[in-house]
């Protein structure tokens, strides 16, 4: 939490934040997960940021850095109220909280309010924080993935493990990233779009964790330039690999790290972020002068020896999104290395959501599927998991039309008229539970399996039903 201020308020607003932060009240907890969902859906129709996502997941596979910080609609419709107060009650203590300021404060006046304000905390005993984290998994240039989803154009990223925050070469790193691809004037914007044209966006990043890190290449294109600009990535990676750099893209470098430096320190908010930032990861606080020294002490020889370590073509993991695997998988082959693409299916639309809870068996709800039923997020309408036992669920589907209609794929009929689309189950299966929506508030549904042997077990399966026998495993409504 942050905020801004006049320097004569800072004992009022000082209280009031700590307030919020200590004692929060957690009201209509609903009415958010709503507007965290809407944002995670906003968040999947953004191909060209969802897809450095993707790229960690691979990179990082099993491990807590491969998660998404948004969460899942599975997550965040899962999680309830009391989970929400007990990672509060144990996570929002004094030790674990870090306080900044920059402006006209004195550090010894934001010691007291601290002392006054949040020495009592929650009245919770704070969780350990000093647990070893899991070893970070190796991902080797075989990875790759390609994610179908019906856009314009395609969206590539490169990448692969890099530097953690606490190593003295990140400053070197920085370098080669703006030389690469972190600027305008970087070989991959000149390259690929001021001289040919064929991407709007195109870039390297670099991000640094605690224990490892992340380098990358992104760019989007139509596909039938994917497999050029795949060419023209690889070509400038083995460049500089093999020749270096020029001592004119080393100057422009320098020059351009210490200017964004420099104009970022002009506010007091991007210094208060940067030392909390700073002190809360544990990570060395410099000062201005001190960055810059260590910036104009960067090497041409530094920079080749990060893109040999962490940059070589055949060695980076590769994730796309777009229409056609077969455009990505031609152009892999450019970048060199054996690499086998995994596939995962497109998404559906906003919709009708349910929560199901997964059967002793192991099959998706056989008789205990506790079904919710509100507009929410996109999610992934094809390759849906399997659900163990007392695991849940969440899966939405498109269309909320404005009148009950008939659909041979499924039937879910809350009283608002939401219907559900290609909700297909498996033969033998029995699906129960309640829909609630804002509208209908609490709606009874049933749904049973098109076996009539199934279907008859449920008292509130229609005689019309019980009648309709086997229909291709597809789940049928029990009025």
């Amino acid at each position: 939490m942050h905020a801004r201020f006049l320097d004569e308020h800072l004992d009022e607003a000082f209280e009031v934040m700590s307030d919020m932060v200590v004692h929060p009240a957690f009201a209509d907890i609903d009415l958010e997960r709503e507007v965290v969902i809407e944002e995670i859906a906003m968040y999947e129709d953004s191909p060209g940021e969802l897809i450095t996502d993707y790229l960690t997941q691979v990179i990082f596979d099993g491990h807590p850095l491969g998660k998404s910080v948004l969460g899942t609609t599975a997550i965040i419709g899962a999680v309830t109220p009391e989970q929400i107060r007990g990672y509060h009650s144990g996570h929002y203590t004094l030790p674990n909280m870090v306080v900044a300021a920059a402006g006209n404060v004195e550090q010894e006046r934001l010691v007291e309010l601290a002392t006054t304000y949040l020495a009592g905390g929650n009245d919770a005993a704070a969780l350990a924080t000093t647990m070893a984290p899991p070893a970070v998994p190796h991902k080797s240039g075989e990875s790759a993935c390609f994610y179908e989803k019906d856009t314009q154009q395609y969206h590539v990223c490169f990448g692969g493990l890099g530097l953690t925050r606490h190593s003295e070469r990140r400053f070197a790193l920085s370098i080669l990233d703006g030389i690469l691809g972190g600027s305008a004037s970087s070989r991959l914007f000149q390259e690929v779009r001021d001289k040919r044209g064929l991407a709007y966006s195109v870039y390297s990043f670099n991000s640094l964790y605690s224990d490892t890190g992340l380098v990358g290449v992104y760019f989007g294109c139509r596909g039938e330039s994917v497999a050029e600009v795949t060419g023209i990535i690889a070509e400038q990676l083995r460049s500089i690999i093999a020749d270096g750099v020029s001592s004119d893209e080393l100057v422009r470098a320098r020059e351009s790290a210490k200017g964004r430096i420099v104009l970022g320190m002009e506010t007091t908010h991007n210094r208060m972020s940067r030392l909390g930032k700073l002190t809360v990861t544990a990570s060395e606080v410099l000062s201005l002068d001190e960055i810059i020294e260590r910036i104009e002490a960067v090497t041409a020889s530094e920079v080749q020896a990060l893109a040999r370590e962490f940059y070589q073509p055949e060695d980076l993991v590769a994730v796309a999104i777009g229409p056609e695997a077969k455009v990505f998988e031609e152009a892999l082959g450019i970048l060199g290395g054996r690499r086998s693409v995994g596939g995962r299916g497109g998404w559906s639309g906003v919709g009708v959501s349910y929560e199901l809870l997964g059967g002793a068996d192991g099959r998706w709800g056989r008789g205990v599927g506790g079904l919710r039923c509100r507009v929410m997020s996109r999610v992934r309408s094809r390759g849906l998991p399997r659900v163990g036992h007392g695991q849940r669920l969440h899966v939405s589907y498109r269309d909320v039309p404005k009148a009950r209609t008939r659909n041979p794929d499924a039937r879910c009929y809350p009283a608002s008229g939401f219907r559900v689309r290609s909700l297909r189950s498996r033969p033998g299966m029995t699906w129960r539970g309640r829909c609630a929506d804002r509208t209908a508030r609490e709606t009874a549904l049933r749904f049973c399996s098109p076996a009539p042997h199934v279907c008859a077990r449920s008292p509130t399966c229609s005689p019309a039903n019980r009648a309709r026998g086997p229909a291709g495993g597809i789940a049928r409504w029990c009025e």
